[in-house]
């Protein structure tokens, strides 16, 4: 077995200047400013806090399974990334900057961004009134 290794990586073609004695001591590639962009790693981070904030209004009051219609209320620009938000919150459908209907969940990323998922008509009042943390079951106590 170690000779078939062998054989195999004596016969890898190299580049020019390199100087490795096998693939496996080869050199780590080195850091550089251009595969750096700090510009797209704050809008990441933006959208990544969009999508936590999304999925936790979500699960708070519906079913996982539940697609609900999501409306961004945002003063970033995120046309860009609207399919990956979509996909990743679950919703049916998403809107950016577009009028919030009444129905509402609401959930705030910092000052730059309102998540509203609509829950009117996909959450039952009756199943709600005994679920821990609800309103009727605080008063209970």
């Amino acid at each position: 077995k170690q000779w078939y290794q062998r054989r195999v990586r004596e016969r890898i073609p190299r580049s020019a200047g390199e100087s490795a004695p096998s693939l496996v001591v080869a050199r780590y590639p080195e850091d550089g400013a251009a595969w750096r962009d700090d510009k797209l790693d704050a809008q990441m981070s933006f959208v990544k806090s969009i999508i936590h904030t999304a999925r936790s209004v979500k699960d708070t009051y519906l079913e996982s399974k539940a697609k609900p219609e999501v409306f961004l209320k945002s003063t970033e620009d995120l046309t860009d990334f609207l399919p990956m938000i979509e996909d990743l919150v679950g919703c049916s459908t998403l809107h950016l900057n577009q009028p919030i209907p009444l129905g509402t969940a609401v959930g705030n990323v910092g000052e730059k961004c309102e998540v509203h998922v609509l829950v009117k008509g996909l959450i039952d009042p009756a199943h709600d009134k005994g679920r821990p943390g609800s309103k009727d079951e605080q008063e209970s106590r």
